[in-house]
């Protein structure tokens, strides 16, 4: 339950100082904003020199303030530059720094860096604790390697380990010393000089976390000495250690707020059906972004959904369906298949789920109030034109809610007596909004300040939107704000901030000409209101044409113009998990296009664990004709086909896999500031 004490309380850390001792800030940072005031400390041939040239030339200074800010950013910001341009510095720095921020009469010192030498130690252990006599209260990262650094390590100083949660809003504690804390150390998206921001964790960030949940601590109650506000902050952070469902915000803020009771943080599944704000009157020029919801004409209020037929794309919502605002209660196929009364999730080479494949009947449509109805044109082709007529007036005579992947406008009737019935069908499609589309060329300079991270393949049927919910997943499981743009006909249903359905069946209600500056707007729009820390996208089919001279519709065309309009900084690129020549040199083309056309970097590769069968009738793993991959089988071809392209090469149907691919691309970004 949140505390009372502060629920709706707003606290924002005005009215307390905090001190960063570091490698200086840079003012006027966009995440860091006004610093009020700070002192350059240098020792020069054993004298020690002030001056005021206290702002950042390296970088850390800089990613802790923005981290304190982000949790606490009503705070008053102070620069202790201690540090040289390569972010060392000396216990007697350490001290003097200290002594400084007590005779300004600073409420919290944060000090992400840290000394293992014994030299000067006593000087560091008698400006603590004058610190903490004052009542000033000092918060130290412990050192990374596990050894021993001061001054975490002194007395009646905070120090900061790596701990907690995956979650980088959810601390811990260590019985053995009341004085510690545990935060998480997960890299994080933070501030950096030039006003950039890179990917950064450690105990340094962990430390700025603790100093701004304990700056609205000291908020609430001024009078707090240190040792009451960690008892303050052990019991606050206990009550709320429960994991919290993921969401969608981006701050660090909200979260804290939720931690001391407050109630600004929502759930996931709430903000995805949000209907983005409008600009305000004075940003005319702030481009809009087309919801998920009003993409696919308001989502229907399905709980319960049934499954048809169980074809690829209906694959990923078996796949991830936990990420889906609905429960699947059962999976329908057809006759014929091979599926029927097998779990889903051994179709599918992954855990059971609980759901067997049942052929097309009555009592499986009795068990949910919703049906999502896949691709049905080559079922229409092998049963006849009335195929889906007849199970859209089976899903009529029971009630159900209908989503589509393909457009019902030729049902009219069963549409209109569906609507007499209070029932959803709805179908994925863009709205042929002229005013968006002016409004596109009007803003297409707004900045988009975040990552961007592109899923491209080289052929259909790769795992492309597999591998971007598998990291979406990464990423909000480790506490990330993710944006995401989805091009597959279901991905409203899992919540993506905008929907350009243009894979298979795609009705375009535009020219191509006009697709490159609608797709960035769109990108634009997601950036400018949810401010999330990395924008995710990915597109269809192969990148460039395997032979130009094929009809047009083989030439690619759609995923160029994603490619060109997206602006990715980062690719992971789907390929065949095979070494055949002529594959292996047009995946070669197929990187060079995305680097030179792209302008982006392919970082790694990912390939499904899929292929086709090469095994006797009753081989393991056979489904039709093609089999699964068991992982160390899978591990020897990544490892193969590292060598021909020399890029990572991962399978991310197998958890190792995902996590490499998440680690690759957070490293990506923590060598670069976007």
């Amino acid at each position: 339950m949140p505390n009372p004490i502060f629920h709706g309380s707003g606290l924002s850390g005005k009215g307390i100082s905090v001190a960063v001792v570091d490698s200086g800030v840079q003012p006027d940072h966009p995440k860091v904003g006004k610093v009020h005031s700070g002192i350059h400390i240098t020792l020069e041939e054993d004298q020690l020199r002030f001056s005021d040239d206290w702002e950042d030339r390296h970088g850390h200074g800089t990613a802790c303030a923005s981290v304190i800010k982000r949790f606490a950013p009503g705070i008053e910001l102070y620069s202790i530059r201690i540090a040289d341009d390569a972010a060392t510095s000396s216990t007697q720095l350490i001290a003097e720094a200290i002594m400084w921020a007590v005779l300004q009469k600073i409420h919290i010192i944060n000090v992400s860096l840290g000394s293992k030498g014994q030299k000067n130690l006593s000087r560091l252990e008698e400006a603590c604790s004058i610190a903490y006599e004052a009542g000033t209260i000092i918060v130290a990262a412990e050192s990374n390697d596990g050894m021993k650094c001061y001054p975490a390590a002194i007395d009646r100083v905070i120090s900061v380990g790596s701990g907690g949660s995956s979650n980088a809003y959810e601390f811990g504690d260590d019985q053995m010393n009341r004085w510690r804390i545990l935060a998480p150390a997960t890299r994080r998206r933070v501030a950096w000089v030039g006003g950039g921001q890179a990917f950064l964790g450690g105990t340094s960030l962990a430390a700025a976390r603790v100093s701004g949940s304990l700056a609205l601590i000291k908020e609430r109650n001024r009078r707090l000495k240190a040792e009451h506000i960690i008892e303050e902050f052990r019991r606050l952070a206990a009550d709320h250690s429960a994991p919290a469902e993921k969401s969608s915000g981006s701050s660090e803020t909200q979260s804290v707020a939720k931690l001391l009771g407050g109630s600004l943080a929502s759930s996931r599944r709430a903000k995805s059906r949000e209907e983005n704000p409008a600009p305000s009157a004075k940003s005319p020029q702030m481009p809009r972004v087309i919801s998920a919801a009003s993409l696919a004409a308001q989502l229907p209020p399905i709980s319960q959904a049934v499954l048809y037929p169980f074809s690829k794309e209906i694959h990923s919502l078996v796949r991830f369906r936990s990420l889906l605002p609905f429960k699947i209660v059962e999976v329908m196929d057809v006759l014929g298949h091979g599926q029927i009364g097998v779990d889903a999730g051994e179709l599918l080479n992954i855990e059971q789920t609980g759901i067997k494949v049942t052929s097309k009947n009555t009592n499986s449509l009795q068990k949910g109030d919703g049906l999502i109805l896949g691709h049905m044109d080559k079922l229409v082709q092998l049963r006849g034109p009335d195929t889906v007529g007849r199970l859209l007036t089976d899903a009529l005579l029971h009630n159900l809610h209908v989503f589509s992947f393909d457009s019902l406008e030729s049902y009219p009737s069963l549409l209109a007596d569906a609507q007499k019935k209070g029932l959803k069908w709805v179908w994925p499609s863009l709205a042929h909004d002229q005013a968006l589309l002016e409004e596109a060329y009007t803003v297409k300079d707004f900045p988009v300040n975040v990552p961007v991270l592109g899923v491209f393949g080289t052929r259909s049927q790769q795992g492309k939107f597999t591998v971007q919910m598998e990291l979406r997943g990464r990423f909000l499981e480790a506490g990330y704000s993710v944006g995401q743009l989805g091009t597959e006909p279901h991905s409203a249903l899992f919540g993506c901030d905008a929907v350009f359905p243009m894979g298979y069946g795609a009705r375009l209600p535009f020219d191509w000409g006009k697709v490159i500056p609608y797709l960035r707007h769109q990108i634009q729009a997601i950036c400018q209101y949810k401010t999330p820390e990395i924008i995710i996208l990915g597109s269809q089919s192969g990148t460039i044409p395997r032979d130009p001279h094929l009809q047009s519709d083989c030439l690619c065309l759609n995923t160029l113009h994603f490619l060109l309009a997206s602006r990715c900084d980062a690719v992971i690129l789907c390929i065949e998990p095979n070494l055949d020549d002529e594959e292996v040199e047009y995946t070669k083309h197929t990187m060079h296009a995305i680097q030179y056309l792209g302008k982006a970097s392919v970082i790694a590769l990912a390939c499904s664990n899929k292929v086709k069968n090469d095994r006797p009738a009753n081989g393991a793993g056979r489904r039709g004709g093609f089999r699964f991959l068991d992982e160390a089988e899978s591990f020897s071809i990544c490892q193969q086909l590292e060598t021909v392209y020399g890029k990572p090469v991962n399978c991310p149907a197998f958890p190792e896999g995902g996590r490499r691919l998440f680690d690759l691309v957070i490293e990506f970004f923590q060598k670069r500031s976007v």
